[in-house]
């Protein structure tokens, strides 16, 4: 790894990090400093890697921004990941980082980090990078809400204690597929951001907070994405529904720091990522029963995250609800 990369010599084996949903990640010890490195779970399709490419070079220009975050390290080849040969097995595909000594964090953040997260998007949004090329980004919405009853299912037959549950979130992905369907006629103008800014993202520094894990930039809608970020750091997930200051520093940051947000933000603005937890939802429940799992672990990992998700959705949908009254001194 240190010598595909020009990383100066290795002190110690990779030591793997905790805590990955979709890649594994690993920390390096070099005489010239520490490393996150990411083993990419590559996809087999041909939007996987202009995808990349795309979410790479919007790191890039969010780093020349001066946007916190890890310093991102290119292979000495070019591109942004490099082919690492491994011992008995297939290459691994591995992105590399400068490590950040921080804390991980959950939701719901504090106002301080919430008014932190609301400059960084005003910031991410205004570097107003396009989404190209278009035909390589995932589209917006759910594509799992129409064929939900067809992952029931599946669960059922495989025994999944949670199926009956997963049964009865139907309702609920019907209104969150309406809410689609009702965003995607405003036809709003978008760009390339980051498009996950949420607390499991964030390590809080020394020096302050971190934007990490950028290879799921989309394009999305400044609103829309604003929207998404306010609600889950603020605890959408929670039962007592989320926490009114921090969704506020979060507005107040973006506006503070430049964003645009002319009118009040409202459900649909939410309509999107709404849809994005249908689909995790989904995924999540097939790799708890095996589909699409990276092994045993993976299934045994997806099937403790399942219950939690399932009972946090309905959650999530009275929050966007919620949104216009929320904020409504905001206004």
């Amino acid at each position: 790894m240190a010598e595909v990369f020009g990383l100066g010599q290795a002190r110690a084996e990779l030591r793997a990090v905790p805590g990955g949903h979709v890649h594994r990640m690993w920390r390096l010890d070099t005489d010239r400093g520490s490393y996150a490195v990411k083993e990419m779970n590559r996809q087999d399709n041909p939007e996987w890697m202009p995808w990349l490419q795309a979410a790479w070079r919007l790191e890039l220009a969010a780093w020349g921004a001066r946007i916190r975050m890890p310093e991102p390290v290119p292979p000495p080849s070019g591109g942004v990941v490099a082919e690492v040969p491994v011992e008995d097995a297939p290459p691994a595909t591995v992105r590399v980082h400068r490590w950040v000594n921080g804390r991980s964090i959950s939701q719901p953040i504090d106002g301080v980090v919430g008014n932190w997260a609301g400059r960084t998007l005003a910031a991410l949004h205004s570097l107003a990078m396009p989404a190209e090329p278009r035909w390589a980004f995932p589209p917006t919405g759910t594509t799992e809400a129409t064929r939900w009853q067809d992952l029931v299912d599946l669960s059922k037959d495989a025994g999944a204690e949670w199926a009956g549950d997963l049964s009865a979130l139907a309702p609920v992905v019907e209104e969150i597929y309406d809410l689609t369907q009702i965003a995607a006629t405003r036809w709003l103008p978008d760009l390339l951001t980051h498009a996950d800014l949420r607390a499991k993202n964030v390590l809080v520094a020394a020096t302050g907070p971190v934007l990490v894990d950028w290879d799921m930039a989309a394009a999305k809608v400044p609103r829309e994405d604003l929207a998404g970020c306010a609600l889950s750091v603020s605890g959408w997930n929670q039962d007592d529904g989320p926490v009114r200051e921090t969704l506020r520093q979060v507005i107040s940051g973006y506006r503070a720091a430049g964003g645009a947000l002319e009118r009040p933000l409202d459900v649909v603005d939410a309509a999107g990522d709404l849809g994005n937890e249908v689909d995790w939802v989904a995924a999540v429940a097939r790799r708890a029963i095996g589909q699409g799992a990276q092994g045993p672990d993976d299934m045994e990992r997806s099937a403790k995250l399942i219950p939690g998700l399932i009972r946090a959705l309905p959650n999530k949908l009275l929050a966007a609800r919620s949104l216009r009254w929320l904020l409504a001194d905001q206004f």
